[in-house]
This record gives C-alpha cells, structure tokens and sequence, in this order.
C-alpha cells in the first residue's frame, strides 16, 4: 500500500516534517510511503494552470499513485499554510487528482491545542466537491506541545509515539474500507 505524506510546513526544523518524518520511519517497512516536497510549487494562478511546471506533475503523479494521503499540519493565524493551501489548489484544477483518495489529516503546534483550528479549516477545505477526498472522521488527531516531544529533529515522547501508531493503525482499516467501496 502506497502512502503519501503531505506536509503543511515548509520551515527547516519543521515539528510537522518530524512527524510525517516518524510515521515513515515507523512504517516504512509496512507501507511504501513517499513524503510529497511542495515548497517549490509556483504559486497557483489561473492564468498560468495550464502551463507545464515540473514540480506541480511531480505532486500531481504522487498524489495520482497514492492510496491513502495523510495531511500533516501545523497552525499559521488559525488556519492552513499557504504552501499547503496553494498545493491543494494546483491538485484540484485542471486534473484533480483527490478524487476518491482516503486522508487522514493530523498536526501539531507549539501551543497547547496542537493544530486544531487548522485541521478544521483543511477539512473543511478537503470537503469541497472538487477534491472529494474520503477523509478519516472523527479522526482529529492533535499534537500539542509538540517542541517538548522532539530532541535532535526526532520523536521521542513515548506517549506521543502510541498515540501517532494508533491513529496510523486507524487509518490503514479507513483505506481498506474506502477501497473496498
């Protein structure tokens, strides 16, 4: 089965990459996963979507190849980052490619509250009919505090670590059920 991270953070040092970061080396042996790199996607435009640009067909084809999508992200102003934002956009127009595709969406934050008010506003996004993507419910799945759960760019916060596998556990029946649609 083919995963594909997809991170909201494009920051060196990113908690959010450190924890699509664990997931894949948790997992890795389980599940083919690939970790989308979305920072370099030019911004979306109307004017120019259906232009050629490397990097927008190299999400695209991942996206494509995916079975299941897990969405990590982290707050700006109580919503999603612009990268992410602007990545869903140029995998919604043109060719969409969400059609169908289970996701789970998760996050963390420096704050008590993890990524909760982003993860609202992504599932809302990820609920427009254009994308229809089977999103994970009642799956929030939040990562609070999260600076004082990473040492050396890793994971390491034990409780942290279970929590991530269960949601991971969850979301692997969620993409056999979808499939089996």
């Amino acid at each position: 089965m083919k995963i594909l991270g997809i991170v909201g953070s494009t920051r060196k040092g990113s908690y959010n990459k450190m924890i699509m970061n664990y997931i894949e080396e948790e997992y890795g042996n389980t599940y083919d996963i690939e970790i989308a790199e979305i920072g370099d996607l030019p911004l979306y435009s109307q004017d120019i979507e259906l232009e050629h640009f490397d990097a927008v067909e190299r999400v695209r084809n991942q996206v494509k190849e995916a079975d299941g999508i897990i969405f990590v992200t982290p707050e700006h102003n109580s919503s999603v980052p612009a990268a992410l934002k602007n990545m869903i956009d140029w995998m919604s127009r043109g060719k969409p490619v969400f059609l169908g595709k289970p996701a789970l969406i998760l996050g963390s934050s420096i704050g008590m509250l993890g990524s909760i008010k982003a993860q609202l506003h992504l599932r809302q996004i990820l609920n427009t009919t254009g994308l229809a993507l089977y999103l994970q419910p009642a799956e929030e799945t939040v990562i609070g505090l999260v600076k004082s759960k990473v040492e050396d760019g890793k994971l390491v916060d034990e409780a942290t670590k279970s929590y991530l596998n269960s949601k991971v556990e969850n979301f692997d029946k969620w993409i056999k059920k979808v499939q089996d649609l």
